[in-house]
């Protein structure tokens, strides 16, 4: 029975968190920006006054049709003086949240696992374990974001990526290519530090530092680079772990570190400032 039809149970239910974000859809306000861009500037104001909007909210407004005043944007725009700047920095958070490893362990985790002596039922059994830790930490990651900031949890996110890779490559050079338990846990280790701040960070940055008139463009391009790094990373790991075992997780980690310069020196804090307000650090 479970192996003919247990991997249909697997598949429905699926189905429960997508009715529950179906039914959740229609509780999600209109963006006020597409309200002004459609010239229904009350219902705008009451969705920026339902979202605890600070100050006046006339002003927000005006602010919002000052920015629809600019010429529209396009792609080019985004490798022009003044956007080329903020692009840099969202495609380069986009590109760093796959390079530094997040799915050669969420796509390979069982052959991690089977590869240090596991057998697969047990190995699949620490994958579900792993996908329980990230969905934790990711609820902790959308509580703290407006309190901490992202900046904060962005550089708490990649220190302990960086961490956790290293003493994964450690313990995966050890003898029998580490013990199962150790192995284990610098892997929650590091998936729980991505959870709280390179994997939901970066899309809500994504979201935020880009100007309305090329914000479309610039973000879509983004995401098509988060996915090329994907599709990269994932297509050369089996090669990287056969050629290089236990040092491809110390190569990941040192991108981790790369990510941590990557974000102090060049990522601004976005907390608490509107998307307006954002667009002078474009300029």
């Amino acid at each position: 029975w479970r192996i003919a039809s247990a991997w249909r149970w697997m598949f429905a239910s699926e189905a429960v968190p997508a009715a529950i974000f179906f039914a959740l859809l229609f509780a999600i306000p209109e963006s006020p920006r597409w309200l002004v861009m459609k010239g229904r500037e009350a219902e705008a104001a009451a969705v920026l006054k339902r979202m605890g909007a600070d100050g006046d909210v006339a002003a927000q407004i005006e602010a919002i049709h000052r920015s629809f005043d600019r010429q529209d944007g396009c792609f080019r725009d985004c490798l022009r003086t003044p956007i080329r700047r903020i692009f840099f920095i969202g495609a380069g958070l986009a590109i760093l949240q796959q390079i530094t490893g997040i799915n050669i362990v969420m796509y390979y985790a069982p052959r991690i696992f089977t590869s240090a002596g596991l057998d697969s039922a047990s190995a699949i059994g620490h994958s579900v374990i792993i996908g329980l830790v990230m969905l934790g930490f990711t609820l902790v990651a959308m509580f703290l974001s407006d309190r901490v900031g992202r900046r904060p949890l962005l550089l708490i996110s990649s220190v302990g990526m960086a961490a956790g890779l290293f003493a994964l490559g450690a313990a995966y050079a050890g003898s029998d290519q580490g013990s199962a338990r150790s192995l284990l846990l610098w892997v929650l280790v590091y998936v729980a530090s991505f959870s709280i701040g390179m994997g939901p960070l970066v899309w809500t940055v994504l979201g935020e530092i880009f100007p309305n008139r090329v914000r479309a463009h610039a973000a879509s391009a983004c995401v098509f680079l988060l996915w090329t790094a994907n599709f990269a990373v994932s297509q050369l790991f089996p090669w990287m772990l056969s050629t290089f075992e236990y040092r491809v997780f110390w190569f990941f980690g040192a991108l981790c570190v790369l990510t941590i310069g990557f974000v102090w020196l060049l990522v601004p804090e976005t907390k608490g400032r509107s998307l307006e307000e954002l667009e002078s650090f474009s300029h």
